[in-house]
């Protein structure tokens, strides 16, 4: 695989879930996963998970960059580092 072929991905650290930022990323053309520390509100994941987007819940360590940690950790675990070509970290209280 060249890397004109790999594709982008977005790791979001998840916590607040705003509706708007998620729908913002709906034109984007990445693979969006979600970090979930935030396992009180097990309800606004489930709208995330309903727009295509992958949910990986972890325990909250760390704060950001122990989710980014645990995505890296992830990543490799499942081979994504193969077929990526650029990784964007961010939280979900953000504007696109």
């Amino acid at each position: 695989m060249n890397n004109d072929q790999r594709k982008t991905i977005i790791v979001i650290n998840g916590w607040h879930y705003l509706e708007g930022f998620y729908e913002s990323l709906l034109p984007v053309k990445s693979s969006v996963y979600v970090v979930n520390h935030n396992h009180q509100n097990l309800t606004k994941p489930n709208f995330v998970e309903n727009l295509g987007f992958q949910i990986i819940n972890m325990p909250n360590l760390g704060l950001e960059w122990g989710a980014y940690q645990q995505f890296i950790n992830y990543a490799t675990e499942n081979n994504l580092f193969q077929k990526t070509k650029n990784i964007i970290f961010m939280h979900d209280d953000n504007l696109i």
